[in-house]
């Protein structure tokens, strides 16, 4: 596309060059490129390129072919390429080399997020580097590509299919062959696998690996958020085999040897829509005003033993990952949302904090022990700021006495310098079908306190 001259002829052609660091041009071809017209101006130009190629600001190489200088470089090296948004990206190095290197968006060649990619680092003694900042260079060849696939919307155009990514790290959009769209038609959600891209003016090809469903169905793109960042959405047969074998119901022994604390007064407090509970609180006088405050959580390790399959696939995962209206949860369901869920009315095996403090919030005394607990209710944060507003509830007592000493537990917290985040968060309410109704805030309640002081 021709470019307008806003800049002086010596900085045109520079900026020209260097925008096509991989590409060789000649002088009339510099020259339309550049549209310049004038006979008088083309000598310059003419000119000017002999005068930069003997001070090396630009090389040449047969048959009077002028590209960018390729600067002096540190060393050979490879890494994994990291793309950014902005088209620029970042190598992490392989050993035995280590750190990073900055790639701007014109020197990234063919490379795609994930590739193993050869580069050089560029090293300028008029220009070093700043104190702290991470050197920059240029990627010279895809080594590997990765196998990472790539989400994105199927479509057809005149002659051609192609997919358009939904990440913006992928900027161009794939070309897929008729015989590779695996029957996927315009409008579908699907995952493709890069085969090659020679040339960065033109678009990669790949093949189409698995439909997801149209697009704007709400599975169809909850499941392009999974695979986008490749999470899992089923669990390997061996886990859930793992999984069938653990009882759901505690054997005496297992209770013999914990601390029972069934009798007391403990619950849940967690968001309307929570599916599992991992925590519970519970209260006990234990004379005058003071009291035993426990903080139970759920005995996950009882049932994950390490080396199991169910303890590899949980590592692989590491943690639940909460979509909009959907869960991927760490562990199997059997396990999340039942056995290690510390629902209403069952018993659990938990590990309990119980901690004496007074009413006032003045901490005495605490043990750690394994534990064995019996909720008598599952709140809501709603219901429970209802009954400390109205005083009036189940276990408004032990609401209250806990609230109370909530507030003695934070203000003593802020005076001793710990940070207190509180920013504003989004909710979504969904219809039948899973699709967004209403986004609204979310209120932060004095209940949402109460537990995150005992937690903390």
């Amino acid at each position: 596309m021709p470019q307008t001259p806003k800049f002086p002829l010596k900085e045109r052609v520079l900026r020209f060059l260097a925008s096509h660091p991989n590409e060789e041009f000649k002088q009339k071809v510099l020259a339309r490129r550049l549209s310049i017209n004038d006979d008088n101006e083309y000598h310059t130009l003419v000119r000017l390129l002999k005068e930069l190629h003997e001070s090396g600001a630009v090389d040449r190489g047969k048959g009077k072919r002028y590209r960018h200088t390729v600067r002096q470089t540190s060393q050979h090296l490879t890494g994994i390429f990291r793309a950014e948004r902005n088209g620029s990206g970042v190598v992490r190095l392989l050993p035995p080399a280590s750190g990073s290197i900055v790639i701007p968006e014109r020197f990234t060649a063919t490379a795609f997020d994930g590739d193993t990619v050869s580069l050089v680092v560029f090293t300028s003694r008029d220009h070093p580097e700043p104190a702290g900042e991470p050197p920059e260079g240029e990627i010279t060849g895809v080594i590997r590509r990765s196998s990472q696939p790539v989400v994105g919307t199927f479509e057809k155009g005149k002659n051609f299919f192609f997919l358009v990514p939904d990440s913006r790290k992928f900027g161009r959009a794939i070309y897929v062959p008729s015989g590779k769209t695996l029957g996927a038609r315009p409008g579908d959600k699907a995952v493709a696998i890069i085969d090659a891209w020679e040339s960065k003016s033109l678009n990669p090809e790949g093949h189409v690996v698995e439909l997801l469903g149209k697009s704007g169905d709400v599975h169809a793109e909850m499941k392009s958020v999974a695979r986008e960042f490749r999470l899992s959405l089923e669990f390997p047969r061996d886990v859930l085999l793992e999984t069938r074998s653990i009882p759901e119901t505690i054997p005496d022994e297992e209770i013999k040897n914990r601390i029972d604390l069934r009798h007391i007064a403990c619950f849940t407090i967690d968001p309307e829509d929570a599916k599992d509970f991992d925590d519970a609180i519970s209260l006990e006088r234990i004379g005058g005003d003071s009291y035993r405050v426990g903080i139970h959580i759920a005995d996950v390790s009882h049932y994950v033993k390490e080396g199991s399959s169910l303890d590899a696939e949980a590592l692989r995962r590491g943690t639940s990952v909460y979509l909009a209206n959907e869960v991927i949860p760490m562990l199997p369901e059997k396990l999340s949302n039942n056995i290690c869920s510390l629902r209403p009315n069952e018993d659990r095996l938990t590990y309990s904090v119980l901690v004496e403090i007074s009413a006032a919030g003045k901490v005495g005394s605490y043990d750690i022990r394994k534990s064995v607990i019996h909720s008598k209710r599952r709140f809501t944060y709603e219901e429970v700021q209802s009954i400390i507003d109205s005083g009036d509830g189940d276990y408004t007592e032990e609401l209250n006495v806990l609230h109370k000493m909530s507030k003695f537990l934070l203000k003593k917290r802020l005076a001793d310098g710990a940070l207190d985040f509180d920013t504003t968060e989004v909710k979504f309410r969904f219809d039948r079908s899973g699709k967004p109704t209403e986004i609204f805030k979310k209120t932060r309640l004095g209940a949402h306190r109460l537990v995150e002081e005992f937690m903390l």
